[in-house]
């Protein structure tokens, strides 16, 4: 057991010595000052000394590696007719074990030197390879470790979330030994958690309760998102151990609730009519630029949230005339889903009328597209900005369950399906790397591999497909000094104010030894749309 003790000076890391190690040892415990008074750098660090220094524990009670003799000092060696080896004469010397390992190996190589037509020895001739004595809690603290060390991006993830899930494992099935659990063990907790209730280290009257009273309780039970998302972190723990030799096989894996159909609904025009009828978009009622542009480009893209919350002006470039969203990945604020959500997506003609020109020239200047969109814990962007869109879909009266900020996404890969463009296209366009018939995996291993990417001309052909100009009849377009709503309404700003300009602001971008105009084309193609 560790935990934090604090002083005025530093917080101190401080973890008892199991009773059996105490003479080895020669402690009750281990204490070591932090040297921070910061809590959460306190937390991480006392993380990582626990994992080290349990480590050091299991290695202290690894049974030293013996040889089946103390030291040969005349051995007569001698080849069965099945192949196998046996040791005549031997004399013991207790006072040189380290002659014994280097005779041994001497006798081992003189033996395949002479003896090459030996056959290979049967794997049922050799001992069967010791079990893993390492405990489950043990084990779950190196796989984080490991986690947060190798993905430094998701040790929020695997510091406050999969801890949790760790926990109630060993609640359930006790901290046995990893080797002990197998696939009945596996059934065991996955029944246990379809009938426990959800928040059990919150909710006051299952405290102090164990499982089986709780159980009794026959409270409603938790969902089953957070059913699977247990049963998933216990299927990564024993991959992980499979790959090291410690258990055979990883038993919790396919032991999931199976996904209801329907799940996320994509949107239909009285969904869209409610968003985009809404003030903040027929007379710029919104507080900061975010509100108004992240469904905008949604529809109009299939952007993921956070992708679109992360994206910098130099993200959004030219590309042979077509202006083009690059989601990338490429510091520390900046994540993708899968490598597969590294892309390109046109910019669509509907966004250019709408002001996105203007409005992306008056960030050339700044870190981020968006402000007042920090950087979350977990290293996302889009935690403040998925805050507001939950509150603003009940003000609209978009109350159905299933519809959220990816039924956008939803919506325009369905629309796209209907009008049955090509697969490899779009699945490059919205950043899907499954999904796909085997005969199309089979093939994307050639175009992956050899292809280049598709031409931005490609991608803007299919982006042009989506028209929702239906829904979009009451937007107010954005304009250069368009300001955000504060106590008294923005003033009105109409579409000819836009539409009817006979020039747009050029953006310049550094492109080789000269500069591109980026709206040419784009512009074009959106007053022709």
């Amino acid at each position: 057991m560790s935990y934090l003790l604090q002083t005025p000076k530093s917080y101190y890391f401080r973890m008892k010595v199991p009773i059996d190690l105490r003479d080895v040892i020669k402690a009750r415990e281990v204490k070591k000052s932090l040297k921070t008074l910061n809590k959460q750098r306190a937390e991480r660090m006392a993380f990582i000394y626990a994992a080290q220094w349990r480590e050091k524990f299991e290695s202290l009670r690894e049974p030293k590696m013996t040889y089946p003799f103390t030291t040969i000092k005349i051995a007569g060696v001698e080849k069965k007719p099945d192949g196998t080896i046996s040791f005549g004469t031997i004399e013991m010397d207790p006072d040189k074990p380290e002659a014994e390992t280097l005779l041994f190996k001497n006798i081992m190589q003189q033996l395949e030197a002479s003896l090459p037509s030996m056959p290979p020895t049967s794997p049922a001739n050799f001992p069967a390879k010791a079990t893993s004595g390492m405990l489950l809690s043990v084990a779950m603290e190196k796989f984080l470790h490991e986690k947060c060390e190798l993905n430094p991006k998701a040790m929020h993830h695997y510091q406050t979330e999969v801890p949790d899930d760790f926990k109630l494992i060993i609640r359930i099935l006790g901290d046995k030994r990893v080797d002990e659990v197998n696939r009945d063990d596996a059934i065991a907790l996955f029944g246990t958690l379809k009938q426990l209730p959800a928040n059990l280290n919150k909710v006051k009257r299952y405290k102090g309760k164990t499982i089986t009273e709780i159980l009794a309780l026959k409270e409603k039970p938790r969902a089953e998102s957070t059913i699977n998302g247990v049963m998933v972190n216990a299927s990564a723990l024993y991959g992980w151990l499979t790959k090291r030799d410690h258990v055979k096989q990883d038993y919790f894996e396919g032991l999931r609730v199976p996904r209801k159909k329907g799940g996320r609904e994509r949107l239909d025009d009285t969904d869209l009519l409610k968003i985009f009828g809404d003030s903040i978009y027929t007379e710029h009622e919104y507080k900061y630029t975010y509100q108004y542009w992240l469904p905008l480009i949604a529809l109009h893209s299939g952007m993921r949230m956070n992708e679109i919350c992360q994206l910098r002006s130099k993200d959004i470039i030219d590309e042979d005339g077509i202006l083009v969203m690059h989601v990338v990945e490429d510091g520390d604020d900046m994540s993708v889903k899968t490598d597969a959500g590294i892309r390109r997506i046109p910019v669509h003609p509907m966004l250019l009328q709408l002001g996105f020109g203007d409005f992306l020239q008056s960030r050339q200047n700044a870190d981020c597209l968006f402000d007042n969109l920090p950087v979350a814990e977990d290293g996302r962007r889009s935690k403040r900005a998925s805050r507001w869109f939950c509150l603003f879909r009940p003000k609209v009266g978009m109350t159905e369950k299933g519809k959220d900020f990816h039924s956008f996404r939803h919506t325009i890969i369905d629309d796209l399906k209907q009008s049955e463009v090509n697969e490899r296209v779009l699945k490059a366009l919205v950043g899907h790397a499954d999904q796909l018939s085997e005969d199309v995996q089979k093939d994307d291993i050639t175009m992956d591999r050899y292809g280049k990417k598709y031409k931005a001309e490609i991608l803007n052909n299919m982006v042009c497909l989506l028209d929702y100009s239906r829904v979009l009849g009451g937007v107010v377009p954005w304009a250069s000094g368009t300001q955000p709503y504060t106590n008294a309404k923005a003033a009105s700003v109409t579409s000819s104010t836009v539409l009817n300009t006979a020039t747009v602001p050029l953006v310049e971008v550094q492109s080789g030894d000269s500069h591109e105009r980026i709206f040419g084309r784009s512009l074009e193609a959106a007053r022709n749309h």
